[in-house]
């Protein structure tokens, strides 16, 4: 689509397709140790110590990326989780044993939640010297191409907008 500024120059509008993938929330939150303790420890848990490697510049801003988007997930599942705590708990001082299982269901439905990551699954080759164990491995899987179990095609975001000016420079908003 061409466009004219105020001064009569033209410019060409192209969106571009930023990729993202999908993950269930109980994949991230078992990657970052959620539920083991490990929220206080972030290095102990895979994810931690995958970010923790020393990695090829490309691969070290994608692990980046999902460090930023994988934090801002679970800060919303904490947010959900606190908030599940107080409905069920109550004004009580302890957990009430007769709400537990309903708890349980809907703090599992919850983790079950797909949630959108930025970029593309990690491929192995360029990780391929990283010194990863093989439960890291496992745990982390949902971000590696071709380890995952969620078999779906990056889905594009539309939010992105380039444009062409007609001086042949190239602006992004």
């Amino acid at each position: 689509m061409r466009v004219y500024n105020a001064r009569g120059n033209s410019a060409i509008l192209t969106l571009e397709r930023k990729q993202m993938f999908t993950v269930k929330l109980g994949h991230i939150l078992n990657a970052v140790g959620y539920f083991n303790g490990q929220k206080t420890a972030p290095n102990d848990a895979p994810f931690g110590r995958l970010a923790a490697l020393q990695l090829p510049m490309g691969q070290a801003v994608k692990v980046v990326q999902l460090a930023k988007a994988i934090d801002a997930h679970v800060q919303d599942f904490q947010k959900a989780h606190d908030g599940l705590i107080a409905k069920y708990k109550g004004d009580a001082d302890t957990f009430p044993n007769d709400k537990l299982q309903e708890f349980n269901v809907e703090l599992n439905e919850a983790a079950q939640n797909d949630v959108e990551l930025p970029g593309e699954r990690l491929r192995v080759e360029p990780l391929s010297q990283a010194p990863i164990t093989t439960a890291d491995l496992y745990t982390l899987g949902f971000l590696f191409e071709g380890l995952s179990d969620e078999a779906e095609k990056p889905k594009p975001n539309l939010s992105v907008v380039k444009s062409k000016r007609s001086n042949g420079k190239t602006a992004t908003a």
